[in-house]
């Protein structure tokens, strides 16, 4: 089994530094892949001499194109991964490398009995405190409730950074186009190709950390309201059947 990572990055300059340590560490991926959505702070010529003054040859950089925004940014980067399976993390440096190797060592050994859709859960007690914003939180909850009759799952955490999948999914989307440029972030599009394709779910729960540096892009009317359209357009269409 090869696995890659997608680390999508925008103005993340301040966690470079950990991001690239904690990736360095998990000797389970075969490729790491960072993409800048346009920072603006640095960040881009930071990962760029960090990766160049790095001993570890599985990293590269890549600058996104127009168009912008998360699930974008994974698109793009996906062609460049040669990995059969794929983890996206978040780089905003709140989800500890432990827990995402953690949830490595689940994924694999859950992968040898049927392809598997691993996500994080960030929604447990051990979140620290001002990880989420009460409105976040409410959010969170909503749209994993909203999902569960598309999945035919109940997800704790539907949007969680941290998710692990075959990268087949990504090539193999009958009848999503439309979903495929309207979903901002991913998140839901990736869980409804995951039930089309009939992929057992996992939940690993992870401590969510509060942010050190920057502030998340997302804004939150919205984006809620691009999340709530995709939720629309799931129940409405048949491209996760």
């Amino acid at each position: 089994m090869s696995i890659g990572a997608i680390i999508p990055v925008k103005n993340e300059f301040g966690n470079v530094e950990s991001i690239i340590f904690g990736a360095s560490n998990l000797s389970m991926l075969d490729e790491i892949i960072f993409i800048d959505g346009d920072s603006t702070d640095g960040t881009l010529l930071a990962l760029v001499e960090s990766i160049k003054n790095n001993t570890d040859k599985r990293m590269q950089v890549i600058k996104q194109r127009q168009p912008l925004g998360k699930f974008e940014a994974i698109k793009q980067a996906i062609p460049h991964l040669k990995s059969d399976h794929v983890l996206i993390w978040d780089g905003d440096n709140t989800i500890d490398y432990l827990d995402v190797s953690k949830s490595l060592d689940f994924y694999v050994e859950s992968s040898k009995k049927r392809d598997v859709f691993l996500v994080a859960n960030r929604l447990t007690s051990q979140r620290e405190s001002k990880s989420f914003r009460f409105i976040n939180l409410v959010g969170n909850h909503f749209f994993s409730i909203l999902m569960t009759p598309i999945l035919n799952y109940k997800l704790p955490d539907a949007l969680s950074g941290l998710k692990i999948f075959p990268r087949y999914l990504l090539f193999n989307h009958d009848n999503c186009s439309k979903l495929l440029t309207l979903d901002r972030y991913g998140d839901l599009t990736l869980l409804s190709l995951g039930r089309k394709h009939r992929l057992m779910f996992l939940s690993v729960s992870c401590i969510y950390r509060a942010r050190t540096y920057g502030k998340s892009s997302i804004k939150r009317i919205s984006g809620g309201s691009n999340l709530l359209r995709v939720v629309i357009h799931l129940f409405s269409h048949r491209c996760n059947r």
